[in-house]
Parts: structure tokens; sequence; C-alpha cells
């Protein structure tokens, strides 16, 4: 007989991960804010590639950076 894990252990992945992905977006977000593309240029790409609204664009790529500093106190 195997042992049974408990749900959340087998769906959720380790909180060492999740803090080095959201380090890994934040880090990512903040080399695109200081890419040597404008904004504008940036966001019309990222909407085009996605599918996904100019302004929803705008606001994330606002927030990426501030990820790291909201949850990874």
């Amino acid at each position: 007989m195997t042992q049974k894990q408990k749900p959340e252990e087998s769906i959720l992945p380790p909180l060492e991960e999740i803090a080095d992905a959201i380090l890994k977006l934040s880090q990512a977000g903040e080399a695109i804010r200081r890419s040597r593309l404008n904004e504008k240029a940036v966001v019309m790409l990222l909407s085009e590639m996605s599918n996904v609204k100019r302004s929803d664009v705008k606001i994330i790529l606002h927030n990426l950076p501030l990820l790291a500093r909201e949850y990874l106190k």
C-alpha cells in the first residue's frame, strides 16, 4: 500500500519556487522598462503578440516591477 499525500501537498509548488517566480517576473518587468524601445513600442508589440488590449498591457508593464516589493517582504 502507498501512503496518500494531502491534496494541498501534491498541487501547490513550494513557497521558494513561488517566491523565485515572483522575483523573476519583477526583474523581467524592470528589464522591459529599461529597454531601448519606448513604452509605446513595447505596449504595441506585446498587445499585438498576445491579443491583449493595449491599456491592459500598459497596466501590467507598470506593475510587473512592483511585484517583488509588494509580495516578497
